[in-house]
């Protein structure tokens, strides 16, 4: 059963890829970074494109630049919070297999239970972890 993970995530970060690419066809982002998304957000005049030097923009008297603040701040701390759940979730997995030698040694004497009981809480942090990676 283990033997098929990799080939179960290749599928997943393929579906993954495709329904991104999906979206950014159908919303036109194609080959926008996220930075000049941001740039360009609450701007009531327009605009979009590649932004020069990132200088103030030139709607920085109407008040869409609180949009823009907002805008920037949700996406950093999305970004933070992605990061510390991730980390979290790789020192569990750290944890996990620290332990798992006791694990191992005590599975003789309950008949697998503790055994199956650790891989599956592998494989949910495993899980986990990786759809923490893969959400956009």
């Amino acid at each position: 059963m283990f033997s098929l993970f990799p080939l179960v995530f290749f599928f997943v970060n393929t579906i993954i890829v495709w329904f991104v690419s999906i979206l950014n066809t159908i919303f036109g982002t194609t080959g926008v970074k996220i930075a000049e998304t941001l740039y360009w957000a609450g701007n009531i005049h327009g605009g979009s494109g590649p932004v020069n030097d990132y200088m103030a923009p030139e709607n920085i008297r109407d008040g869409s630049i609180i949009v823009e603040i907002f805008a920037v701040w949700f996406v950093l701390i999305a970004v933070a919070m992605l990061g510390l759940d991730l980390t979290q979730k790789i020192f569990e997995l750290l944890f996990l297999f620290l332990i798992s030698p006791l694990v191992m040694a005590g599975m003789v004497q309950d008949e697998e239970k503790r055994a199956l009981t650790w891989k599956d809480m592998v494989l949910s942090k495993m899980l986990a972890a990786s759809t923490t990676l893969f959400t956009p």
